[in-house]
This record gives C-alpha cells, structure tokens and sequence, in this order.
C-alpha cells in the first residue's frame, strides 16, 4: 500500500491560492465577471488574506457569468485544474461548482458520490423576490431544501444506530431511499432558479447561505475592484460594505477566541 502525508494547513492554503490564480487568469481571459466572497472577501478587507482561521475560498459568480463559465472552462484547464458541476458531471450532488487541482485528493468527513481534490468553491448568486413576504416564503422553503441536502450528506460511519437518536438524520436518510442527494441537488437548483426571468433588485448566494439571512442588491456587481489577498490581486465587490454587513453585522470586529475555528473537517494529500 502507497502511503500518503497528510498536507500540512499551510501547504493546502497554498494550493487553494494557487486554484483561485488560475480562475482569475480563465475569467480574464474570458471576460467573466466574479468576486471573492463570504469569509475569503471578509478576510482580504480585515486581514489582507486568510482569516487566520479559515481554510477555503469561496467566490460568486451571477448566474449569466456562471453559466458561461461553467460552459467554457475546459476539461483540464492548465495541465492540472478541472471544474466539477450538476452540469459537468452526472455524479455530482451539490448545486453549485468547484474548480480543483487533480494532483490531490481531498477526504471530507462527509459522503460524497464523487473523489475530487483540493478545492475552491464558485457559487452562483439568483435573482431573489423584491416582495419582503414573498422573500420570507421563498427562503424558509430555500433553507429546507439544504438542510435535507447537508442532513443527507453527514457521514455516521459504521455507527449507523446513532441515526436512531437523531429524528432529522432518520427522516433525511429515509428521503434519500425514494430521492438521493442528486435529486435533492436538482431540485434546489431548480427552485433557485424560478425567478431568472424576472427583473428583480435583489440578489442571494441561494444555493447554500444558510448562515445569511439578508438579501443584498444586485448593484454590488456593478463594479468590481482587485483587492490584495495573501500578496495576490484579485476582484471583489467595491460595494463590499452592504454585503459583509449584511452577513457579519460588525465584520471588523473580531469573534470571541472560542468561535476562531474552523468549520471544516477535511484531510487533504498529494497524489
């Protein structure tokens, strides 16, 4: 048996950069607009890069620019980057993309239906409803849709019984007999979907954002600036402001030091 080291924090933040370079360098190339997002924007305004904490990088693409980039980014991008989506490849379980270095593997403590490597993550954000109540009703129904996907994806190991103290896992794990986290995935990409025809104000990364709660508007994509991350330039909101306080509240604010975790559970490897 091939023995395989751990990647040390350090060495898969390195990777993850060097991911992130590659996506900028496609979407210049390709006139496709993006942000960094969520605590990877968060991080370039208070900490010039990484929340010290932190170990991913997320970035948002409108929907119209994530549908091309989805289309256009190639099988093998740069000898080693590859792009997995509901699009892309008949396996895959979560409604939104990740672009990731194939010399690597990366093993979640979760179930997945496909082996990818070190990663980031590129969300597309939809129109959402103007109307406060259709909004309210449109993200409750939203929210129970990733909670049955995240409830259907943790991974009890060989202590299945532990199913049996937990009403929520039992009920998700029996959904997935009649509907697997593909169809849950579909259909949270359908119901995301329902208002792209729609002229609206606002906007939400509605594929995941269970910890947001606040719309912000589509102006933010107006106009996209280089913010400095770990040395590197890359684009991002010049509205940041409405977006980080939206989901932050005092985003310059740094959290009690029993919150400075990470909250992810991964073990990443060289091939």
């Amino acid at each position: 048996m091939i023995r395989m080291d751990i990647l040390s924090i350090q060495e898969l933040k390195s990777i993850q950069l060097d991911i992130l370079k590659v996506v900028h360098t496609f979407c210049q190339e390709s006139d496709i607009k993006y942000s960094i997002a969520c605590g990877t924007l968060l991080g370039a305004v208070r900490h010039k890069g990484y929340i010290p904490w932190d170990d991913d990088i997320d970035i948002y693409m409108y929907r119209t620019e994530y549908n091309r980039f989805v289309q256009e980014f190639p099988d093998v991008y740069k000898g080693n980057y590859r792009l997995i989506s509901l699009e892309r490849d008949t396996k895959w379980d979560m409604p939104y993309a990740k672009v990731y270095d194939d010399r690597t593997i990366l093993k979640e403590r979760a179930l997945m239906n496909v082996q990818i490597g070190i990663n980031i993550d590129v969300f597309p954000i939809d129109n959402v409803p103007d109307d406060e109540e259709e909004w309210i009703q449109f993200d409750t129904k939203r929210r129970k849709i990733h909670t049955l996907l995240q409830l259907q994806r943790i991974d009890v190991g060989k202590k299945w019984w532990r199913l049996l103290k937990h009403p929520s896992f039992l009920k998700a794990r029996l959904i997935s007999v009649f509907m697997p986290r593909r169809k849950v995935a579909e259909r949270m990409d359908r119901f995301i979907q329902q208002y792209k025809n729609r002229e609206t104000s606002f906007v939400f990364e509605s594929c995941g954002g269970i910890h947001a709660k606040k719309r912000f508007s589509k102006t933010v994509f107006d106009t996209l600036v280089d913010f400095s991350f770990e040395g590197q330039k890359f684009y991002g909101f010049e509205q940041y402001d409405e977006y980080l306080s939206k989901i932050y509240g005092n985003y310059m604010q740094l959290p009690p030091e029993e919150k400075r975790v990470t909250h992810h559970s991964f073990e990443a490897y060289r091939k």
